[in-house]
């Protein structure tokens, strides 16, 4: 059996699109493992959404490849939407790399592998940007000892690919193209298979998942209507942009128990003015209500901002820094404008000085950690039923209602659990994890 080394970076989406491969290759020989030395393939999914994914990707192609010095003949694969932004010019820069892969053909792989072994040439198979649909065999995957980031008991669930908001430092409608939808059919036997085996939690991910909230909210209505042993435990919702919140979505996630009482929803910026460079479709009297009514319903709020976009005046950063200050969520992640060729923000003018907008983010950076922590603090004492990710040492790593796998925290806890849920009781936090105790 051949051995396969696979890394996996980037957003969900781009994790599901890995997953996919790796379940491809692994039917054919593969085996993985966790040692790139005696790996017979190593395969890295790339990410290429801001300047420090890019350098992350980079430097663990240039790391990896110092295991094919011994080894010339091992082959490299880098898939993933830096391949798919960069192709002809890593072809160039990065020779150690046997093959690049789009976005649009990793679902070829064990095609592009064989035709590999049969020449041995480099090449880049990179197309037009546009859905894949092909299912992730998680079966396959489990056998082979690959546990998601999701853990065992949860999945991503691709709803849709690529984006038409155009946002003006967004890169991925031309990595990933316009928005396409899956169909309603491939989405909910998706669900049924996994849930056969034993997925409690779908993880609902797209560039952009209310940028049609009609569809959103009938395919969430559809699930909910599955038979019980075919439907969902948990439904979390993430990359909901604010216009698309409707009140009809609002009423599904407030009525429906199965929908997590959470919503990822990036707002970028609170300013008007910095809203309108960016190109958003929402400005702040929208962003404000959305939010007001995703608390009024006790809705757990996660968000993404970006500080020192060209034009964010010290005044425009004052309201972001103010309404970040009056703890509406639970978490946020917080980036830095970084230029992105061939968006529109990077002809932009009056541009904020690098270490400017480092500080700006700094400074959210530790305001939110506070309320994260006020609010964690807040759970001390209580009880809740939470989802087991992995064993972790000799400590159990599982997720409340409130906590999305990968970008929040976890709950950590001893004893000797038997199914997917268990009820555990908040004991303490270190500000972004919680630590407890399986309840009696």
């Amino acid at each position: 059996m051949k051995k396969i080394f696979f890394l996996n970076l980037g957003c969900p989406r781009n994790q599901k699109d890995g997953e996919t491969a790796l379940a491809l290759l692994l039917p054919g020989g593969f085996v993985i493992t966790e040692d790139p030395g005696e790996a017979d393939l190593l395969l890295v999914n790339t990410c290429a959404f801001i300047d420090d994914a890019k350098e992350e990707s980079v430097s663990e192609i240039i790391r990896l490849s110092s295991y094919k010095e011994n080894r010339p003949d091992k082959p490299m694969f880098v898939m993933g939407c830096l391949s798919q932004h960069y192709a002809n010019e890593l072809m160039k820069e990065l020779p150690e790399v046997d093959v690049f892969i789009g976005t649009s053909v990793f679902n070829k792989i064990k095609d592009i592998y064989v035709r590999f072994l049969d020449d041995g040439k480099r090449a880049s198979y990179v197309s037009a940007p546009g859905l894949v649909e092909e299912p992730c065999d998680y079966d396959i995957l489990y056998s082979n000892g690959y546990i998601p980031e999701t853990g065992r008991y949860s999945a991503y669930l691709k709803i849709s690919e690529g984006c038409n908001n155009r946002c003006s430092y967004c890169v991925i409608p031309s990595i990933r193209g316009n928005l396409k939808y899956r169909s309603t059919e491939a989405i909910i036997n998706e669900v049924k298979r996994q849930v056969n085996r034993g997925i409690k939690e779908f993880v609902f991910i797209a560039q952009d998942l209310t940028a049609d909230p009609v569809f959103l909210s009938r395919l969430l209505r559809q699930i909910l209507k599955s038979p019980r042993n075919s439907a969902p435990e948990w439904i979390r919702l993430m990359y909901c942009n604010p216009w698309g919140i409707d009140d009809e979505l609002l009423k599904i996630i407030n009525n429906e128990e199965k929908i997590l009482k959470y919503i990822d929803m990036p707002i970028q910026h609170i300013s008007n003015n910095v809203l309108r460079a960016m190109n958003r479709k929402a400005g702040t009297s929208r962003i404000k209500a959305v939010v007001d009514k995703l608390v009024k319903y006790g809705i757990t709020i996660r968000t993404t901002v970006m500080t020192g976009f060209p034009g964010e005046t010290d005044r425009d950063y004052q309201l972001l820094h103010d309404y970040i200050s009056q703890g509406y969520f639970h978490w946020m992640g917080v980036f830095a404008y970084s230029e992105q060729e061939g968006t529109d923000a990077i002809n932009m003018p009056r541009k904020v000085p690098a270490k400017l907008a480092l500080e700006r983010r700094n400074e959210l950076d530790r305001i939110q950690f506070d309320i994260t922590n006020l609010i964690n603090n807040g759970h001390i004492g209580k009880t809740y039923p939470a989802l087991l990710e992995r064993l972790d040492g000799e400590k159990w790593n599982a997720r409340f209602y409130f906590q999305a796998p990968a970008v929040d925290g976890i709950v950590s806890f001893s004893g000797d659990p038997t199914d997917g849920f268990v009820k555990v009781t908040v004991e303490d936090t270190n500000g972004i994890d919680l630590f407890g105790r399986l309840a009696d």
